[in-house]
């Protein structure tokens, strides 16, 4: 299995904010089957507060394969294409692969998928996968925001943790943090009024 960075919506969409909407790229998203609504609405709105222009999301069924010029057509006003492929659909990506020319030429399209999908995927599209910008496995932001307060000991289940008995610099550190936070701690459970 291989491992990917994770991302999170706001640095994909500050990415393509740097790489700028008129170079073609295209992003290859990882993610759990039952995060990808909520990996689509983060990506929604970012594209909107970030970029400040309009967004395009297509269900993989819903794209007709000897239709993909009208898909793919540069579009001043969406030039965000997001295609969540949430089953694989060989005809589908075999159409991608043929006409991989398409999908460089309409800006940025992202191609959201789970992990059994998006290997199935790099293995049967070679020139798909030779035009992909970056494939990273990207995570609800929710889900990463927690991870970093628990990694620095700013979750209640991370502090009960990392409390020593001895009153290791550890507890004290997370003491510290949490009084600073107005959050309880073992010395003072509740905070003050």
């Amino acid at each position: 299995m291989i491992a990917f960075s994770d991302t999170t919506a706001f640095r994909l969409v500050r990415r393509l904010a740097t790489v700028g909407l008129d170079t073609p790229s295209l992003y290859l998203l990882i993610s759990d089957a039952a995060e990808m609504h909520v990996i689509q609405a983060d990506i929604t709105a970012e594209v909107q507060v970030q970029l400040g222009v309009g967004f395009r999301a297509l269900a993989a069924a819903d794209v007709r394969v000897d239709r993909l010029e009208e898909v793919f057509t540069q579009d001043p006003v969406t030039p965000v294409t997001l295609i969540t492929v949430d089953r694989w659909l060989p005809k589908l990506v075999a159409a991608l692969d043929r006409n991989i020319v398409l999908l460089t030429t309409a800006g940025a399209v992202l191609l959201l998928a789970n992990r059994e999908v998006a290997e199935r995927m790099l293995a049967k599209a070679p020139n798909l996968r030779n035009r992909v910008s970056d494939i990273v496995a990207i995570r609800p932001m929710r889900l990463l925001w927690g991870r970093w307060l628990e990694r620095r000991g700013r979750t209640p289940a991370a502090r009960t943790r990392s409390r020593r008995p001895n009153g290791s610099r550890v507890g004290r550190d997370v003491d510290r943090i949490a009084r600073s936070a107005g959050m309880p701690t073992a010395t003072r459970p509740f905070p003050p009024d």
